[in-house]
């Protein structure tokens, strides 16, 4: 056994015999090194966390994350932030974290719901500025997020920053005239004339793609920034502006409004998402995944399992990508008392990427059960 797997094992030993701060001497041990697994950050955050000290402790998670996503080990990073989260649901820079992690896979959507639970958040806080940041970030990569440019502009003028205010009005008032809603963008106008003036819109502002499509139905069912909606309205909306706004083979909006769903816990529209995105071949497993996901949610763990195993099936991925599905199987797997199969999916993620998650800790659990 190597230097480095002898240290880990002394570690783990103080942890259960509950001497932490024996165990946080063996891991500094590991930090001496040149190349340190960013899991090693992981596990003494869990340390502290246990001794007490909490700011070490989220120190510690974010050099986690940090590592982790400097090596495209986003699974890993996304779970630390939500440990950080479920420790902490008033810890708001995992929420940016999230977002950043979401966004730099290139899915925008869950990044853009983040970013947005955080400005929501910063907001009630009465943490002005900081809101601004946030569904500003929205913008730079949603240009046409239409809500949230009005958002913002009440944000701004909370702050006394009519100019700002202004812009975004503005903004908000071109894209909803080129979506068809003369009305309120007429409304918007009005306003952006009140606080000094009528700029022409920015020129650069474009609507028309899958991305802006998904936008516009979006904010018109309330999904976009969390309106609050009754359920029954908000979904007889979405069977109207479904059939207007999407067609049967943009599978790209299908797969949005299936996170959408899943985010609200609406799993039975959500599966019905992602069955049709699953048809584009960039999108099959990573729907299988969500849709498995869901049936956890709904406690079917017997269909999850039989969804998840289809997808192990699929040829054609690489190892990792196979990760968050094989470890989600071993959940379903676990619920349902299956020990053995749930060890031996846990088992293989460990072979694959040893640090996955809580893999191997799960495994450690059943194998002394």
């Amino acid at each position: 056994m190597s230097e480095i797997l002898e240290i880990r094992k002394r570690a783990h030993q103080f942890v259960q015999a509950g001497d932490l701060d024996s165990a946080l001497e063996e891991y500094r041990k590991i930090l001496k090194q040149e190349e340190v697994d960013p899991n090693i950050y992981n596990l003494m955050g869990d340390v502290y966390f246990k001794k007490g000290d909490k700011e070490a402790a989220f120190s510690h998670y974010e050099e986690a994350v940090k590592r982790y996503g400097e090596e495209k080990l986003y699974s890993n990073a996304i779970a630390v932030c939500r440990k950080m989260l479920r420790l902490d649901p008033d810890y708001l820079y995992s929420l940016r974290l999230l977002g950043e992690l979401f966004l730099e896979q290139g899915f925008e959507s869950e990044a853009s719901n983040y970013f947005l639970e955080l400005a929501s958040k910063l907001i009630a806080r009465g943490d002005l500025t900081r809101a601004v940041e946030a569904l500003k970030r929205v913008i730079e990569f949603a240009p046409t997020s239409v809500k949230v440019r009005e958002q913002l502009a009440e944000v701004y003028l909370s702050l006394g920053l009519n100019d700002e205010a202004r812009s975004e009005l503005v903004a908000a008032s071109d894209l909803y005239a080129r979506s068809g809603d003369k009305k309120i963008a007429e409304q918007l106008k009005v306003r952006a004339k009140e606080l000094g003036g009528w700029d022409e819109p920015q020129a650069d502002v474009k609507i028309g793609g899958t991305s802006d499509r998904i936008e516009i139905v979006h904010r018109r069912i309330g999904l976009a920034h969390h309106v609050p909606l009754d359920i029954d309205e908000v979904l007889a909306s979405f069977q109207n502006e479904i059939r207007k706004a999407i067609g049967e083979e943009d599978y790209q909006s299908h797969y949005d409004l299936g996170i959408s769903y899943l985010d609200l816990g609406l799993y039975d529209e959500a599966l019905k998402e992602f069955s049709i995105a699953r048809k584009h071949p960039k999108l099959t497993l990573r729907c299988i995944e969500l849709a498995g996901r869901c049936f956890m949610e709904k406690g079917d763990y017997e269909l999850a399992v039989e969804e998840l195993t289809s997808g192990l099936e699929l040829q054609g991925y690489s190892d990792e990508e196979y990760l968050g599905l094989r470890y989600d199987l071993a959940m379903a797997f676990e619920k349902l008392g299956n020990y053995d199969e749930a060890a031996a999916n846990y088992e293989a993620v460990c072979r694959s990427h040893p640090d996955f998650r809580d893999a191997k800790e799960k495994l450690e659990e059943l194998r002394k059960a």
